[in-house]
C-alpha cells in the first residue's frame, strides 16, 4: 500500500485491525474531494509529520501505547494543533446539496471524513458506523454487507504466463460475476 493511505498505527508499528481500512478510505475520500493526496509522504517519518501537521499531535493516551523508542520520537516532535476541517474541506469542494437527499451536503461529508481520519484508532469510526453515517447510508444494503464470501483468490494468477487474450477472458469472466446492485437515484 502506498504511504499516502497508511494508517498511523501501521506507520508507528502498533497492532492494527480493520480500522486501518477506514483510514485508507478516509484518505481516498479526501483525495477525491480535494483532487490531491491528503497526506503525501516520502517515507514513514515524512508521512507521520504530514499527518500530525494536518490533524494535530495525538493525545497522551495514544502516545502511551507506542513502543518506547517510537514514543520518544513522537513526543520529541513539536506540538501541532489540528487544522480546521472546515478550512481543509470548504463547502465549494463538494457538490451542491441534493434536493432529493438532505444528508448529501458538505457538512455531512466533512463529518464523515473527520470521523474516518482520526489518528487514534480507538476513536476512529468503525466500518459499521461508517455504513450507517447519514452521508452514505442511503445506499446501504444489508445484503451487500452480509453477502456470501468472495471466491478463493488465485495466488498463482500473476505467476502464469498468459497471453493478452487470455487476460482479457479472465477479466471478462470476473466482470460477468457482478450485477449492478446500486441505484443512484
Amino acid at each position: 500500500m502506498a504511504f499516502y493511505y497508511r494508517a498511523p498505527e501501521v506507520i508507528l508499528g502498533m497492532d492494527y485491525a480493520e480500522k486501518v481500512d477506514v483510514w485508507a478510505l478516509g484518505c481516498i475520500f479526501a483525495e477525491m474531494v480535494l483532487a490531491r493526496i491528503m497526506f503525501p509522504g516520502k517515507n514513514y517519518v515524512d508521512q507521520w509529520v504530514t499527518i500530525t501537521e494536518t490533524l494535530g499531535t495525538p493525545d497522551k493516551s495514544f502516545m502511551d501505547r507506542l513502543e518506547s523508542s517510537v514514543r520518544r520520537y513522537v513526543m520529541g516532535r513539536p506540538h501541532c494543533p489540528p487544522k480546521s476541517f472546515e478550512r481543509l474541506f470548504p463547502d465549494n469542494k463538494f457538490p451542491p446539496p441534493s434536493p432529493n437527499h438532505e444528508s448529501l451536503n458538505a457538512e455531512q461529508a466533512r463529518d464523515l471524513v473527520r470521523r474516518m481520519l482520526v489518528i487514534d484508532p480507538d476513536y476512529r469510526i468503525s466500518v459499521e458506523e461508517a455504513l450507517q453515517h447519514p452521508y452514505v447510508n442511503l445506499w446501504y444494503d444489508e445484503s451487500e454487507v452480509r453477502g456470501p464470501p468472495c471466491g478463493q483468490y488465485d495466488v498463482n494468477l500473476y505467476e502464469r504466463d498468459l497471453t493478452i487474450e487470455e487476460y482479457r477472458r479472465c477479466i471478462f469472466e470476473e466482470i460477468q460475476q457482478f450485477q449492478p446492485v446500486c441505484d443512484m437515484e
